[in-house]
C-alpha cells in the first residue's frame, strides 16, 4: 500500500507492506464504501475476500454463485455498494454474464451480455455522473457503459458510448480510474506499440491524450488532486519497483508527490462529542444566536424607549410646574389676581394639595399670625376660604364684605352683619 495523505519523492514513495492476498496478483478488486473502515473487495475464483486496511486483515465472503478468472476486473456503486464483475458468472449454457455482488447479503445476481465482443482482459470503473460501469477491453477499441437501470431493457443495459478524440483503446488497459469526483476518467494502456495515456471528459465523452512513459503493465494506480500515481507492475518482462507521477493539469511527468490539504472528516453517526468545527457550522446554535441577538435587541429597544419616555414626562413636569409659578401675578396693592385662584383650584389634585396653594400665593402656611390659609381637613374650595377669594388682602386688619364673617385683628374677633358696601375699607388698631 502506498500512503497519499503525505508528500514523498518518487525514489523514496511512503510504501507500507500489507497481508498477502488469497488470491493472483490479477485478480479482480475494487474499493468498498464503508463509512468506519476501508475495505476492499477481491473476487478469485469462486468466492470473495473483503480486506479491511484498518484492521489490517482478511475476511473470507463463502460464496460460490461466481466464476472469476485471472485477469478479471471489477468496479463498485459506492451509493449502492454493489460490485459488479464484467464476465464474472457463467450461465448454464456455458456464456458468461455480468456477476453483480451485495457485499452486505453476500448473494449474487448475473445479467447476460448479449452480442458483445469484449475479452475478460480489461479494466472497468464506475462513473458517478453517468450512473453507470465504463467497461474497455484489450481486443476492442471501444468503451462500453452498463447501466443497471436499463438492465431488464433488451439491452440489458450494455451500450457502446461514441466518443469522440484521437483515442487508441486497443492497448493492454493496466490503469483505468476516475479523477476530479468522476467529471473525468484516465486510462492507461502501458504495453507494446499501443501503450498511451488519455484523459475522458465524461460530460462531453471526449478524449485527450496525454504524455507517455516506457512499458509498463500490471500497475496499480491511484488519482490524488491533481496527480495520477502509477506503482507497481512489470516492466520489460521484470517486477518493477519504480513510481511515477503525472500532474493532469500541467501535462508533465514529475518525481515529487504533493499530498492535497485534508478535508475535515465527516462526523460519525455515533459521534457523542462533536469537535469544535462541528459546533460552530450546526444550524440549530446558529439559530439560537440567531434568537438570542434578537431578544436582546428587543429588549434593549425597551429599556431605551422606557428611558425616553421617562425623561420627556419629567422634562414636561418641570416645565409645567416653572409655568404655574410664573402665572401667579399679583395687582398693584398685593392682592391675588381671580385667575391665579382659578389656575390652582384646576390643578388641585386631592384634598392634600390645596395645603401647598395657599389664599396668598404659592407660599404654602404663612407664618404671619393672622394669614388666612385653606384648611387641608375642610371641605372648602380654594376659591372658597374663610374670608373670601375675590378681595382679599394681605394686610392683616383687612376687612371684606361678608353676609355675616369674623374679622380678626390684633385684639379682638368681632360679629356684624352690616352692609359695608361695595369697598372693603381698612379698619385702625386698636
Amino acid at each position: 500500500m502506498i500512503d497519499l495523505s503525505v508528500s514523498w519523492n518518487s525514489s523514496n514513495p511512503a510504501f507500507k507492506k500489507l497481508p498477502d492476498s488469497p488470491g493472483p496478483y490479477m485478480s479482480a478488486c475494487t474499493l468498498l464504501p464503508n463509512r468506519e473502515d476501508i475495505h476492499v473487495f477481491l473476487a478469485v475464483n469462486s468466492v470473495g475476500y473483503i480486506f479491511n486496511i484498518n484492521s489490517n486483515s482478511w475476511t473470507l465472503l463463502r460464496t460460490a454463485q461466481f466464476t472469476v478468472k485471472i485477469g478479471s476486473f471489477a468496479a463498485s456503486d459506492l451509493e449502492t455498494g454493489l460490485v459488479y464483475i464484467p464476465w464474472g458468472a457463467v450461465d448454464g449454457a456455458g456464456r458468461q454474464e455480468l456477476a453483480v455482488v451485495n457485499t452486505e447479503t453476500r448473494t449474487v445476481e448475473t445479467v447476460a451480455t448479449p452480442g458483445l465482443n469484449i475479452s475478460t482482459l480489461g479494466a472497468g470503473v464506475w462513473s458517478a455522473p453517468l450512473r453507470s460501469m465504463l467497461v474497455v477491453s484489450y481486443f476492442g477499441n471501444a468503451i462500453y457503459s452498463f447501466t443497471p437501470s436499463q438492465a431488464n431493457e433488451p439491452s440489458k443495459g450494455w451500450n457502446v458510448l461514441n466518443t469522440k478524440g484521437n483515442v487508441l483503446l486497443e492497448g493492454f488497459p493496466t490503469c483505468f480510474v476516475p479523477a476530479y469526483n468522476g467529471s473525468k476518467v484516465i486510462l492507461w494502456t502501458g504495453f507494446g506499440e499501443k501503450k498511451g495515456l488519455y484523459i475522458l471528459d465524461v460530460a462531453t465523452l471526449t478524449w485527450k491524450e496525454g504524455h507517455i512513459i516506457p512499458d509498463l503493465v500490471g500497475c496499480a494506480c491511484a488519482v490524488s488532486g491533481d496527480q495520477l500515481v502509477i506503482w507497481g507492475g512489470t516492466r520489460n518482462s521484470t517486477r518493477s519497483n519504480e513510481t511515477f507521477i503525472y500532474n493532469i493539469k500541467t501535462e508533465t511527468w514529475t518525481s515529487r508527490y504533493i499530498a492535497p490539504p485534508l478535508s475535515p472528516p465527516a462526523a460519525s453517526p455515533n459521534s457523542q462529542i462533536p469537535d469544535q468545527s462541528d459546533i460552530h457550522s450546526d444550524p440549530d446554535d446558529s439559530h439560537l444566536v440567531q434568537i438570542i441577538v434578537i431578544v436582546t435587541g428587543v429588549l434593549l429597544v425597551i429599556i431605551l424607549t422606557t428611558i425616553a419616555v421617562y425623561l420627556g414626562i419629567s422634562k414636561r413636569l418641570k416645565v409645567d410646574t416653572q409655568s404655574t409659578l410664573s402665572d401667579d401675578t399679583t395687582s398693584d396693592d398685593g392682592r391675588v389676581s381671580p385667575d391665579t385662584c382659578q389656575k390652582r383650584k384646576s390643578n388641585a389634585s386631592g384634598p392634600f394639595a390645596r395645603v401647598h396653594l395657599g389664599s396668598f400665593g404659592a407660599r404654602p402656611l404663612s407664618e404671619h399670625p393672622h394669614a388666612v390659609v385653606e384648611d387641608p381637613l375642610g371641605k372648602r374650595n380654594v376659591q372658597e376660604g374663610a374670608i373670601g377669594v375675590e378681595l382679599i388682602s394681605q394686610h392683616p386688619h383687612a376687612i371684606v364684605r361678608e353676609p355675616s364673617i369674623k374679622i380678626h385683628t390684633n385684639n379682638a374677633a368681632l360679629d356684624t352683619t352690616r352692609n359695608w358696601g361695595d369697598k372693603a375699607e381698612l379698619g385702625d388698631d386698636e
